[in-house]
C-alpha cells in the first residue's frame, strides 16, 4: 500500500489496518536488522538513531491497526464488542 505520512490520518482505518500491519512487520524487522552487529559499518550512535526513528514510526502505523481492529470488531460485534452469549459460549 502506498500512502504519504501526513494523509495517514485521514484514512478509514477499516480499510488500511491489514496493510499497514505488514508495514509495521517490515519497519521492526528493518529495525532488528540495523541492530545486528555484522549487517553495518555505521557508528553505533547512527545505528541506535535510526531503530529509534523506524520503531517510532512502526509505533505510529500500529495506532492505525489498532483502530482498524477496534473498529472492525465493533462493527462485527466481535472480540471485546461481542454480545453477552456469544462471549459466553466461547469460554464454556
Amino acid at each position: 500500500m502506498t500512502y504519504s505520512i501526513e494523509n495517514l490520518a485521514k484514512l478509514d482505518r477499516r480499510d488500511t489496518a491489514g496493510a499497514v500491519a505488514y508495514d509495521v512487520e517490515a519497519l521492526i524487522t528493518t529495525a532488528r536488522l540495523a541492530l545486528d552487529p555484522m549487517a553495518t559499518d555505521l557508528p553505533r550512535e547512527s545505528i541506535a538513531d535510526a531503530v529509534e526513528r523506524t520503531l517510532g514510526v512502526a509505533s505510529m502505523l500500529m495506532a492505525v491497526v489498532s483502530e482498524g481492529t477496534e473498529f472492525l470488531q465493533r462493527d462485527l460485534q466481535r472480540g471485546t464488542w461481542a454480545k453477552e452469549d456469544k462471549v459466553t459460549a466461547i469460554r464454556e
